[in-house]
Formats: C-alpha cells, sequence, structure tokens
C-alpha cells in the first residue's frame, strides 16, 4: 500500500493546495477550515495528494475513527487495566457520571464563601504531581496571565522543604485551602507534601480537616488519611491523569477561580468534542494525527514542536507533553506484541516569541526537521495590537520554514522546506484554551489508533515508582558526602549489592 507514498517521498513533493485548502483532484477532507470555531491550515505540509489519499485510507484499514467511538461509547479500550476511558463525559452534562454532581455540590456549598459573605479562601494551594498538577497549573496562568500578583493558586509538587518553609511565611494557614490531588492517593512526592502541611496546621493549633480537600480514584484511602467525608472527591478510575482536566482535577482552580471560569474551559472542551462526534473520521484532529504519523514513520523524525504565541499559555507545551508522549510512548501494540515502527513524537516547545530567541534556530536551518504547530489567538482581552504583533510573528515563522528565502542558497538565508501547521483560535480566553486541549486530546486518539498502541496505561511511570520505592531508605545519610564517596567504586554498583 505505501509503495506509491514512499515514491512520493524520494521525490520530494510537496502539497499543493487550493485557495480553499482542499486537496486538488481528491474529494478529501480540506485542509484548512474550522472546528468548532477553532481554525486550522494543514497546507504547509510534505505530502502529496496521493500520499494524502493513501494515509486516509490507512486509517480507515486501521479503524481510527472506530476506536475513538469505541472511547466516546464508553467501551474497555483499555485493555491492560480493563477499563474504559470516561474523560470526555466529564464535560458533557447529559452523560457526566454521579460523582459530577458531588463534585458541583462540594464547589456551590463553598460559594467559594463564609458566613459573612467574603472569600471563605484567600489561597488555594494544589497538592500533586504529573497529570494533578500540570493541568491546573495550565488553567491558573491562563486566567491570571503570566504572573498571580495575589497568588490565588499556589502550586506546590517537587518542592524541597526549605521553598516550602519559606512559602508558608506569607500564607495564612487558617484562609488557605489545601487540595491533594493524587489518583492513587499514594504517590510519594504528594502524600509527603501532604502530611507536612497538615503537621504545619496541626502545630499552629488548627483543624486541618475543615480546610483540606482530596481528589483521588481511591477515596477510601483519603478517608482512611482522615480527610472529611464531603471534601473528598471521586474522579473515577477511568479517567487517566492526563486527560482528567476537565474532571474534579479541575477542583483547586474552580476553587481558586470560580466555578463559571471552569465551566467556560469546559465548554470550549465540548464543543470540539461534538464537532467530532458528528464524523470523526473526516474530522480536523484525525487530520492532524495522520501528518504527525506520516513525518514519524515516513521521514522518521523524532521530535514535533509546539509553540503558542499566546504568552499565558506559556505552560500549555508541557502538559502536552505529557499528554502525547505518556500516550504514545509505548513499544508494545494493543494486543501486547512489539511493534515493528517507530511510535510516537518528542514533543518540544515554548512560548512563541521567546522560542525565536531560542530553538526556531534549529527548526529553520537544522539538517534535521521538526514539524511545529503554531497556535495563535485572533484577539486579546487586553490589547489588540497586541494580537496583530503576536499574529505577525506566527506567520513569519511559519512563512520562513515553509519557503524560506525562495531561490537564495546564501548561508544567512533560511532554506525552507519545513513543515508547519497554524490553530488559531478566537480569543485567549479559557473556552478557546479548552478548544485547544480538546483538539489535542482527540488528535492523541487518532494517533494511538494509528500506531496500534494503548493511549490510556503508563508502565514506564509505574516502573519508576516501585524502583524508587525499593530504593528510598537505602541511601546512606548525609547522602551527599556518602555518593561523593561512593562514585570511585561505581554507586551504581553499591546500590545492586
Amino acid at each position: 500500500m505505501w509503495a506509491a507514498a514512499r515514491h512520493d517521498l524520494k521525490l520530494g513533493l510537496v502539497q499543493v493546495a487550493t485557495s480553499r485548502g482542499q486537496l486538488v483532484g481528491e474529494n478529501l477532507p480540506p485542509l484548512v477550515g474550522e472546528v468548532a470555531g477553532l481554525g486550522f491550515d494543514f497546507s504547509r505540509n510534505l505530502v502529496s495528494a496521493n500520499s494524502w489519499g493513501l494515509l486516509r485510507k490507512y486509517s480507515v484499514a486501521r479503524g481510527a475513527a472506530k476506536f475513538w467511538q469505541a472511547v466516546a461509547d464508553g467501551e474497555p479500550v483499555n485493555r491492560t487495566e480493563n477499563r474504559t476511558a470516561s474523560h470526555m463525559s466529564w464535560r458533557d452534562p447529559g452523560s457526566a457520571p454521579a460523582q459530577h454532581q458531588a463534585f458541583f455540590s462540594l464547589l456551590s456549598s463553598l460559594g467559594v464563601t463564609d458566613a459573612e459573605g467574603s472569600p471563605r479562601f484567600d489561597r488555594v494551594l494544589n497538592v500533586g504531581i504529573g497529570g494533578s498538577e500540570f493541568g491546573p497549573n495550565l488553567l491558573a496562568q491562563a486566567q491570571v496571565g503570566v504572573e498571580d500578583l495575589n497568588q490565588r493558586y499556589v502550586s506546590l509538587s517537587s518542592i524541597t522543604p526549605t521553598h516550602l518553609r519559606q512559602m508558608l511565611k506569607t500564607v495564612d494557614l487558617e484562609r488557605s485551602a489545601v487540595v491533594v490531588s493524587s489518583k492513587s492517593f499514594t504517590t510519594g512526592e504528594t502524600m509527603r507534601l501532604a502530611r507536612q502541611l497538615r503537621s504545619q496546621f496541626e502545630s499552629q493549633g488548627l483543624s486541618w480537616r475543615d480546610n483540606f480537600f482530596a481528589v483521588t480514584a481511591e477515596p477510601q484511602k483519603a478517608l482512611a488519611w482522615g480527610f472529611t467525608p464531603n471534601h473528598v472527591l471521586d474522579m473515577t478510575k477511568s479517567v487517566g491523569g492526563r486527560y482528567s482536566l476537565a474532571s474534579p482535577i479541575g477542583f483547586s482552580f474552580a476553587l481558586a477561580y470560580g466555578l463559571g471560569a471552569f465551566a467556560s474551559f469546559r465548554a470550549g472542551m465540548r464543543l470540539v468534542d461534538e464537532a467530532v462526534a458528528r464524523d470523526p473520521g473526516q474530522s480536523a484532529p484525525l487530520s492532524h494525527a495522520l501528518i504527525w504519523f506520516w513525518y514519524r514513520v515516513f521521514f522518521n523524525l523524532q521530535s514535533v514542536a509546539v509553540i503558542p504565541y499566546v504568552p499565558q499559555w506559556r505552560l500549555l507545551t508541557g502538559y502536552l507533553q505529557q499528554l502525547l508522549m505518556e500516550s504514545l510512548g509505548k513499544s508494545f501494540d494493543s494486543q501486547g506484541h512489539p511493534v515493528n515502527t517507530p511510535v510516537g513524537s518528542v514533543v518540544l516547545g515554548e512560548v512563541g516569541t521567546n522560542a525565536q530567541h531560542s530553538f526556531m534556530q534549529y527548526l529553520q536551518f537544522s539538517t534535521t526537521a521538526v514539524p511545529a504547530d503554531l497556535i495563535g489567538a485572533l484577539s486579546f482581552e487586553s490589547d489588540d495590537d497586541f494580537a496583530d504583533f503576536q499574529l505577525a510573528n506566527l506567520f513569519a515563522q511559519s512563512q520562513a520554514l515553509l519557503f524560506g528565502a525562495g531561490e537564495s542558497t546564501n548561508e544567512l538565508d533560511p532554506p525552507g522546506g519545513r513543515p508547519s501547521n497554524l490553530l488559531l483560535t478566537r480569543d485567549d480566553s479559557l473556552k478557546s484554551l479548552g478548544q485547544v486541549i480538546s483538539f489535542y486530546e482527540h488528535s492523541t486518539l487518532f494517533q494511538a489508533a494509528l500506531y496500534d498502541v494503548n493511549p490510556f496505561d503508563q508502565w514506564g511511570v509505574e516502573a519508576g515508582k516501585k524502583i524508587a520505592a525499593k530504593l528510598f531508605g537505602r541511601i546512606p545519610t548525609p547522602s551527599l558526602k556518602v555518593a561523593l564517596e561512593f562514585f570511585g567504586n561505581g554507586i551504581t554498583g553499591r546500590f545492586r549489592s
């Protein structure tokens, strides 16, 4: 099937689209258009019309749309854990699980006000790591900009005891909510910090139970730890951490900035969900997945860049890094057999104009191409002129990547021929951010189907936890001094013995 595609690849054919983005001579989905108000332009890629047609046929052969539908219908798509993947239900009011009501009831009861009508909590301390940290952090920064001067929301994950002590000097614990988020409620970093914060409350004679909230898929463990029953939110085991932002994992953000802000974000996600559901096999996220698959398998390009030209979305690439790399970082297929093709890409990136002063040189001139997704907003709440400035930079980079300096072979001019995708939101709102994240979630599911891997387990994460648990307590103290002594004889050998 792929002989023709390989032939096109050898010829170095570049896709040529019509002004409407429709592939010439093919009855295929457009490469330029919009999905639920989110604009996309995939016409700047190195793929011929013939190869694109073959890619679309491959997606049918792989059952990409059927896999997506199986996820949406609640089938047990996570084979290794025998679970469904219910993350989409958390942004669908019509099919949300029973825990959905408990989540909103708790937020409503908190109000977020006390008996005198004042905010009950001045600050929310989010204790979590991985999916329990990346998403809420992204939302908080997107809500308030690059810096939260009032520090309504504070993230605690991999924090040193010294940093924690310094931070607590600025916090009124009696007016602070502590949200402990851990799907298993055994995550080492998270539970360690939770114990330290509980000790701080007790040392000040405060009732920690009034201010502590738990978000977990193991509510009985939270209750055994001492949490008040109505302060425990069940995120359900069928929601993976990297897909969990619309679930109770977003509770810390909602507690800090209000239910309306969180609802707006979830509404944006739902808009894209509904658009894809109308025809998964002809959807823009599937086209995006096919493009990334094409570069990984046929060009053997290992990396992709995601570059948002929205400064307050500076954490977006890190969030998507976990989503894509944890989902697609697999070497066994969906049936447990070793794969025989490359799978998944390394995701890198930075906020747009910062990237231009760091790694864009590599993307423009390196002998190794890095396909780039450039994300922009058509307007900003703060300043219309700022949006124009950001978009000018976005389009300039895309043009330079693809066209370079035309016929010039001057070593000072970019050679061109580098692919990129454009995603354009209407504005920099939380609703728009929800659309972008939902888009990439769906692309991830489609990519998993194309590679034939399970995007919902993460045994590499679990393996690291188990090894760390065995080693912890075996490191001699003072650890630094002893480690320096060990290096001469091989510290690894000492541990193994």
